[in-house]
């Protein structure tokens, strides 16, 4: 297209959005927040997790390199905590899949050496699997962490797409942890686009969590069995738009009901509010602020948040 029709500002559009696509690509999130109460599982006072990643451009037809930094820290009953890790890895990029291996090395409260592996099929346009190995994973918590404890994670999950406005998934997961610990996860989601007008869209979506482990009297939030139940609004609002520059405003609103065995069960909930500004083709901006309510044995705990991210294509 662009060898016969040089001139024409679609096909120019075309091609910035390949370049975009194929090239260089920053991305950063960083979300900082305040906990308040909890108990002894709650994180008394401020946290931040960040993370950013660099991908290289598209080389070979289907791979590209990526770089990657991770950090997470947390104000505990028993001490400050953090874990800052750093990544390199591959991915393998095919029409219906796509695959990834990389290895970090964690530092701060507790240092460690890890793998990870990810892969992605996409059979069809209503059938999606993933599937994902790690060893040392990031859902490690970081009062484990303090007490010199690790988990590796095995994940799968399944996707059903009956078109672009319902689709369901189903995940599982899998972690053992150093200290002989076996935690399976369970979570249902689906997702029903509710209404879609001009400049605004309404999604409803519904949750069910269930979990199990198996050690009793672990120094980290570790219930012997726990469920919850949530169910949510997102709302989407385009404020401006000027061919590939926007603006969007987005709300949530989700409320739900969390359960643990042996201890009193009690409402679970967010409220957020975001803006996601697109520049053009290669950048965008995210920022947002949320309250949340969580449950850890019986007590709530209340949680003011931020969130920061961008992704720029270099």
């Amino acid at each position: 297209l662009a060898a016969l029709y040089p001139e024409s500002l679609p096909v120019r559009r075309l091609q910035q959005q390949l370049a975009a696509d194929t090239g260089w690509l920053l991305e950063g999130e960083v979300h900082p927040a305040n906990e308040r109460s909890g108990g002894i599982f709650g994180n008394s006072g401020n946290q931040i997790v960040a993370s950013t990643r660099l991908t290289s451009p598209l080389f070979g037809d289907h791979w590209r390199l990526f770089a990657g930094g991770d950090f997470a820290n947390a104000n505990l009953p028993e001490g400050y905590a953090e874990r800052r890790r750093g990544s390199f890895g591959v991915t393998f990029l095919a029409p219906d899949l796509t695959a990834s291996l990389s290895v970090h090395q964690d530092s701060g409260t507790l240092s460690r050496t890890g793998a990870s592996a990810l892969v992605d099929w996409t059979p069809s346009d209503q059938l999606r699997f993933g599937f994902a190995a790690d060893y040392i994973s990031l859902d490690t918590p970081l009062r484990a962490l303090a007490h010199g404890i690790t988990a590796n994670a095995f994940s799968g999950r399944a996707s059903y797409i009956w078109d672009e406005t319902r689709s369901a998934t189903l995940a599982i997961s899998w972690l053992p942890f150093s200290d002989g610990n076996q935690r399976v996860v369970l979570d249902g989601k689906f997702n029903q686009k509710l209404l879609e007008i001009q400049h605004f869209s309404l999604i409803g979506y519904a949750e069910l969590y269930q979990s199990n482990n198996t050690k009793a009297g672990a120094p980290y939030y570790n219930p012997g069995a726990d469920a919850s139940g949530t169910i949510g609004l997102l709302a989407e609002h385009t404020l401006w738009r000027n061919y590939d520059r926007s603006l969007v405003q987005a709300l949530t609103l989700e409320g739900g009901y969390y359960a643990e065995r042996h201890f009193k069960g009690g409402p679970i909930g967010t409220v957020a509010y975001e803006h996601r500004w697109a520049f053009n083709p290669t950048t965008e901006f995210r920022y947002g602020v949320s309250l949340g309510q969580r449950m850890y044995d019986g007590r709530g705990a209340r949680v003011l948040g931020a969130f920061f991210g961008f992704v720029q294509h270099l």
